[in-house]
């Protein structure tokens, strides 16, 4: 009995030992440690950094239903590539288990223009959803939105749109160029109710020139009642000295949804705003409703059409003083966190093409730039849409497709975020082997660093193509000059390369290279109106016997600085690339030191940088302020730069 008890255990032993060993379980681990991070990400909403951990998922387990769903959920938050979310709710949805699925497929559809698919999806979940998400989702006033959809995109109004710019949502204010009477601005403070203060709300609005018919500005903001949604309001100027209390519009403006983004044409006596009520087919439609001074009141508010309006968020529509031309945001075609800035020329005729095919609209909604050719003349403005042409004579010279590029350069960094973040696990099992002691187990941990290793090469390479792809985009474009940023490979780390970006912009507004008498430039600097202290170098400016400098701490004035990120130990001099300038700050309360670059008088130059640096291998970097070398938010720094602007 006891040799066969024997016998028992040293067959139990080795089919444990054969069950480690295998490659399977190493494989699993590195599965399950990618699922813990994927859903750690999501649940943090940091989509950016799920999407390519699921996307890894989803190639492991192709018919996973909960890694379909969560794949599409951020390419939905994220704005991209709307078609395979379909592809990957339409099979998720089919599991009864998850009714959300429904709901995002009915979304989906949605936000691609297929709004009869969107109305019967959005009809099933009312009947498999529960009824607490069929209430937070507002699922009738969605099918409401694409019945509006369906009516406002039978035919597109006509407008030739001149220009596009991307820039963030939160710099939005400095990228308006339309020749106004007036600034579009953040709102000031002494506009703010308690309610905007609790809410953190601070938009966008239009300060005009403060003349007899000016006696109004048009605000947005939450009511003292406690309406939990957004109203207009407008603010009346006594004797261009004092401001009355805010008197919100009547109910043809205000609906029980969000309205914002108001902007008041003296000449015509139009308001344009936006809203999510009234007949928007999604998300803010931008409305506009002419005032009748001798009756006081509102005309009901027209829905500006498509494809002005889409299923996303459209807002903030100025016009130039004669009425012609008009600048609007849209998040349509940007990712997360950006939108796009269109310059257009309106049309006073109403007639424009009608009875559209949904690729139609679709294509439509691109708001492709008119070639010059296409453009009309100031004095007779047309109906402009894009046409075939007619040999190959006629195309025009390859451009630089701006939305493209930020496209391919956004999927390479989230590439190589996947990468970095599998080299991390990596690093963090080398220190586990060293520290264990058994055998066999540091056998199966340096398995899964092989194989971890392995992975990070693979999805590097993947990176690196779409990184090559970007820059043959750069090389061939022949709008950009020759000193336009460059990809270059930084360092290659066991047969990995890093890339960086290499600029060669020389500005005489920009502190000198090393070496040069940086603190008495810098000093002339701070002696301007503006100043813009930031460079991107080939080397590292700083090594072993130049060590990056400590934050100062006696400065004066209001400066602005790219946060390049907060580590428990201090960084190696050259850890940063060639940013240059960098500065390091100890926080001895939390034993923590931070790193940021630049410095910069305005918002304004400041969000240039950071594109720079995110770019530059630096993705979570953002934009933080001082004033007297003291930390600030960026609202109050807003208002401390905008100060000659403070209404009175």
């Amino acid at each position: 009995m006891v040799l066969h008890s024997r016998q028992g255990c040293i067959l139990l032993i080795c089919c444990l030992f054969f069950f480690i060993c295998t490659p399977d379980h190493g494989q699993d681990s590195v599965k399950t440690a990618l699922k813990n991070e994927a859903s750690s990400y999501f649940q943090k909403k940091d989509y950016t950094h799920a999407l390519p951990l699921y996307r890894e998922l989803l190639n492991l387990y192709p018919k996973d239903h909960n890694y379909q769903y969560h794949t599409a959920l951020c390419l939905l938050n994220l704005n991209q590539e709307i078609e395979e979310a379909i592809d990957l709710l339409q099979t998720a949805s089919v599991e009864r288990e998850n009714p959300l699925a429904t709901f995002y497929l009915a979304r989906a559809y949605h936000l691609h223009y297929a709004f009869e698919d969107a109305i019967k999806t959005y009809s099933l979940f009312l009947k498999s959803g529960k009824k607490a998400d069929i209430r937070k989702l507002e699922v009738q006033r969605m099918i409401e939105m694409a019945k509006n959809g369906i009516n406002l995109t039978r035919e597109a109004k006509s407008f030739t749109v001149k220009s596009t710019s991307i820039t963030p949502v939160y710099q939005l204010e400095n990228a308006y160029t339309i020749s106004t009477n007036g600034k579009v601005i953040r709102k000031p403070v002494e506009f703010n109710t308690k309610y905007d203060q609790k809410m953190n709300f601070n938009s966008l609005m239009y300060l005009p020139a403060y003349t007899e018919i000016n006696e109004f500005v048009y605000v947005s903001g939450y009511s003292n009642a406690g309406k939990k949604s957004k109203d207009i309001f407008r603010i009346k100027n006594i004797n261009h000295q004092l401001w009355d209390m805010p008197e919100p519009l009547s109910k043809i403006i205000n609906t029980t949804a969000d309205e914002d983004y108001p902007f008041f044409h003296t000449r015509t006596s139009t308001l344009y705003f936006c809203s999510k009520g009234h007949s928007s087919m999604g998300g803010y439609d931008i409305f506009s409703s002419v005032y009748d001074w001798n009756t006081k009141t509102w005309s009901k508010p027209r829905n500006l059409g498509f494809p002005i309006n889409s299923p996303y968020d459209d807002f903030m529509m100025v016009c130039d003083d004669p009425g012609q031309t008009a600048q609007f945001a849209s998040n349509r075609s940007t990712v997360a966190g950006m939108a796009t800035l269109y310059r257009i020329i309106l049309n006073n005729n109403e007639d424009g093409t009608k009875q559209l095919s949904v690729d139609e609209i679709r294509a439509l909604s691109e708001l492709s730039v008119a070639s010059p050719a296409e453009r009309p003349p100031a004095d007779s403005i047309s109906v402009v849409f894009s046409k075939p042409y007619e040999s190959e004579e006629d195309l025009p010279a390859p451009k630089f497709d701006k939305n493209l590029y930020n496209l391919l350069i956004a999927g390479a960094l989230s590439l190589q975020l996947k990468a970095d973040s599998l080299s991390d696990i990596a690093k963090d099992q080398r220190i586990l082997a060293k520290e264990t002691s058994e055998n066999e187990s540091r056998k199966q941990i340096i398995s899964d660093i092989l194989d971890l290793e392995r992975e990070a090469k693979k999805v590097q390479r993947e990176a690196d193509e779409k990184f090559l792809e970007a820059r043959k985009m750069k090389n061939a474009a022949d709008t950009l000059p020759e000193s336009d940023t460059n990809i270059v490979v930084y360092k290659e780390i066991n047969g990995i390369k890093v890339y960086q970006y290499k600029t060669q912009e020389a500005s005489q507004n920009t502190i000198g290279l090393p070496g040069e008498d940086s603190g008495l430039m810098k000093k002339n600097l701070k002696e301007d109106e503006a100043f813009n202290q930031f460079k991107i170098l080939e080397h590292s400016p700083y090594y072993v016997d130049k060590p990056i400098p400590q934050l100062p701490l006696e400065e004066k004035g209001l400066v602005y600085r790219i946060q390049l990120g907060v580590f428990s130990k201090p960084k190696e001099a050259s850890s940063f690339g060639g940013l240059y300038p960098v500065y390091s700050e100890w926080l001895a309360e939390k034993n923590v030191y931070k790193y940021y670059t630049g410095e910069f008088s305005n918002s304004s130059s400041v969000a240039t940088a950071l594109e720079k640096v995110r770019n530059h291998g630096f993705p979570d970097a953002f934009v933080v302020a001082f004033y007297n070398a003291r930390p600030i938010t960026t609202e109050k720094a807003r208002e401390i730069e905008f100060e000659g602007l403070r209404l009175q």
